[in-house]
């Protein structure tokens, strides 16, 4: 919620700015407002449910739940809570994943279907947006596919085995059908969450070929070696154009914004999105 709250701050005051407006962020920042969004616009996101208690699961019988299921904080970005034991595969790893949760991020945690297949990405620049090339996750040095999750190693950890070998292939290997179902997918997603400037859409690929939105990111990493960059590389962009363009647009938003709402109004209420992701108020 921080990037929000600076974004309205900054659109308060009149000034330009790169990547997304304040709303945009805060409705991505909660992972479960995002897929109920997605899910109204008759997008393809996993099944989920969100957790403020553990004992909330011992009610639950196994069958009620689509197991395997990945486990998440429902308000973090980059990879945070994303580790070799966010799949669970019964109630027992459940309850143990979300009281973990909810221990170490101190808010809800989001149990969502784990989608064994592809690890996909859709970086998207400008405004109207501009669809960068499909890139692909290579988990090909993982045998476990319950393994095959980008974790926060992965990331971010330049010591881990996951970090050298989850490397992002652009364009990924897809049929022109599919790869234009995946594209108009993402740009939709977009549109429902109201971004702008510059954003990325993660998926799952199942092994019908059915693609699934897992997130909406709305203030990815576009450094140099970030997969927005490589999807960039490969629709002929040097980084030096890339954010050049990144800036023009922010130039032309700020340009549009002041000549048709000379005074912000918030769409999205600040107090309801922050109790809406479980957080719990220090």
């Amino acid at each position: 919620m921080e990037e929000a709250r600076i974004a309205w701050a900054l659109e308060i005051m009149g000034y330009a700015f790169t990547g997304n407006g304040g709303d945009a962020l805060a409705k991505s920042t909660n992972k479960a407002l995002t897929k109920s969004l997605l899910q109204q616009a008759g997008l393809d996101t996993p099944e989920w449910w969100v957790f403020s208690n553990a004992a909330e699961i011992t009610k639950l019988r196994e069958n009620s739940l689509s197991f395997p299921l990945i486990v998440k904080p429902i308000a973090e970005d980059g990879s945070i809570g994303l580790n070799g034991s966010a799949v669970v595969h019964n109630l027992d790893e459940l309850q143990d994943r979300v009281q973990y949760i909810l221990e170490q991020y101190r808010q809800a945690a989001l149990a969502e279907r784990f989608i064994v297949g592809r690890e996909l990405n859709v970086a998207i620049l400008g405004n109207p947006p501009h669809v960068l090339p499909v890139a692909e996750i290579d988990f090909s040095e993982f045998s476990d596919p319950y393994e095959k999750i980008v974790t926060f190693d992965a990331k971010w950890n330049e010591d881990s085995f996951e970090y050298h070998n989850t490397p992002s292939i652009c364009p990924a290997n897809l049929s022109p059908a599919l790869t234009a179902q995946i594209q108009k997918a993402a740009v939709k997603a977009w549109h429902v969450l109201g971004c702008s400037g510059y954003a990325r859409v993660d998926m799952r690929l199942d092994e019908r070929n059915v693609p699934y939105i897992v997130e909406v990111n709305c203030n990815p990493d576009i450094s140099p070696n970030a997969g927005f960059h490589v999807a960039a590389t490969a629709a002929g962009l040097t980084y030096k154009k890339l954010i050049i363009q990144i800036l023009k647009n922010a130039w032309r938003r700020s340009n549009a914004y002041r000549q048709h709402s000379p005074r912000r109004t918030r769409t999205y209420d600040q107090r309801n999105i922050r109790k809406s992701e479980g957080i719990q108020q220090s």
